[in-house]
């Protein structure tokens, strides 16, 4: 949200993030151990989320494009405000 409020109207936001996998072996193990990984050195990185739906929640801003690599575990993101 705060990103959202200091962007520039017509501004465009490039995020790269680490995401649930789209392949369901993957995402099942990311499930499994996602709490523990964050805990435990991830520097509070959660590897299950769903960025997708967090950016499609946030008011003002427009999600205009994703690409997934590796399976879906890091995806990128453009969106506009």
């Amino acid at each position: 949200r705060d990103v959202v409020k200091t962007e520039a109207d017509g501004g465009q936001l490039l995020l790269i993030e680490n995401t649930r996998s789209s392949n369901a072996l993957l995402g099942l193990y990311q499930d499994a151990t996602a709490d523990t990984a964050a805990k435990m050195g991830g520097k509070g990185c959660v590897s299950n989320q769903d960025v997708r739906s967090f950016l499609l929640q946030t008011d003002g801003l427009t999600l205009k494009s994703e690409e997934e690599y590796a399976s879906g575990i890091f995806r990128s993101f453009v969106c506009v405000r």
